[in-house]
């Protein structure tokens, strides 16, 4: 059977405090507790589902700066009506035609 990517050592040693401080019961240590969502099978799948959640977050963030790294060209960036890039400097002189200078009419 696979682990879980949300199980961690930390994580697991998390739920292992958390369920010795309970008993299994709430974890807020209410004896007679009156809300359901606090016990601790109830708490803990909140708990999995907030890791899950920071785990796809980091993971995003982790692919955002790797896409940025994998595309960027490296260049300074200018001011949008600024100068052209290297690449759109290159495809601008190569399709514009060469100008010639004018003769004054007579």
């Amino acid at each position: 059977m696979a682990i879980p990517k949300w199980n961690t050592p930390s994580r697991q040693a998390h739920l292992v405090d958390l369920f010795l401080d309970s008993g299994g019961f709430c974890v807020f240590g209410h004896k007679p507790c009156p809300n359901p969502e606090h016990h601790y099978v109830n708490y803990i799948e909140g708990l999995i589902a907030d890791w899950q959640a920071d785990d796809r977050a980091q993971a995003r963030a982790v692919w955002q700066t790797e896409r940025l790294r994998l595309h960027s060209l490296g260049e300074r960036r200018y001011p949008l009506r600024g100068q052209f890039n290297n690449i759109s400097q290159d495809i601008f002189f190569w399709q514009s035609a060469p100008i010639l200078p004018r003769r004054a009419s007579r």
